[in-house]
């Protein structure tokens, strides 16, 4: 038997602790609704925004004023946001761990050469679900 994972997969599974549960189709679309400059930033904290959630979420009537927001690799933003001044704080390790990761994955050029790195055998999809579950990434 085996497993395959995609570089979008693993980049889904280092976010989920995040709670990132509002999506844009686009870059553009996030920041058109946050009304702030990301500037070259792939993820990030945003403080001291006032906007709406999109139409597609239930408590649209609420004002936002902080957000914390991941650029997927495909162009889509998750984000979550918050009506208090400064996003829920997360353990500093876990953040530290998430954000490097993050980073690590948007730095990389991914060919299909590359590929290597993320092995389709059963005991290395093992060893890297058993790596995430201990840096509290949550369940693959």
């Amino acid at each position: 038997e085996k497993f395959h994972v995609s570089v979008e997969e693993v980049l889904d599974m280092v976010v989920s602790p995040l709670g990132l549960d509002i999506h844009f189709a686009s870059r553009a679309e996030f920041i058109a609704t946050v009304n702030q400059d990301l500037g070259s930033d792939r993820h990030g904290v945003l403080r001291g925004i006032r906007c709406s959630a999109p139409r597609t979420t239930i408590a649209d009537n609420l004002v936002y004023r902080s957000a914390r927001w991941v650029e997927m690799l495909d162009g889509t933003v998750r984000c979550r946001l918050m009506t208090d001044d400064l996003p829920t704080s997360l353990p500093k390790r876990r953040t530290a761990v998430v954000d490097a990761a993050i980073r690590a994955i948007h730095a990389v050029e991914w060919r299909p050469e590359r590929q290597w790195m993320f092995p389709s055998s059963k005991d290395r999809m093992v060893r890297l679900a058993v790596v995430g579950r201990r840096l509290g990434l949550g369940d693959v």
